[in-house]
């Protein structure tokens, strides 16, 4: 199965690991080229959990239609506090039949919705 992780902060970065390690390949969006080459070249992020190695089935990108090109999930785990904005760039590239998991913690400034 083919899962995007959007996030890749330590806890995106762990579950992107934990999914690939289950058999699935996975794509995960990160905001900074300099963790896409690490995670693509090393298998590690360089900026989080670094001294921990990343599954083989995990690629990167900062690009939003290339991580999300074909999947069949959708992992958000971006702070709950930008939660609506992501939602909103990556609504043109998730395919209506994936389901999306929300991994998120935080609540939103101004409204404090989860």
């Amino acid at each position: 199965m083919k899962v995007s992780v959007i996030g890749a902060g330590s806890w995106g970065t762990a579950l992107a690991h934990l999914l690939g390690t289950a058999g699935n390949d996975v794509m995960l969006w990160a905001r900074k080229p300099e963790v896409c080459e690490g995670i693509n070249e090393l298998h590690r992020n360089p900026r989080y959990l670094v001294d921990s190695s990343v599954s083989e089935r995990v690629r990167a990108s900062s690009d939003y239609e290339t991580v999300l090109r074909g999947s069949q999930a959708v992992v958000i785990v971006t702070p709950s506090s930008i939660m609506r904005d992501v939602a909103c760039d990556i609504r043109p590239f998730v395919s209506e039949d994936a389901p999306i998991i929300i991994c998120s913690k935080g609540v939103e400034a101004g409204t404090g919705l989860l």
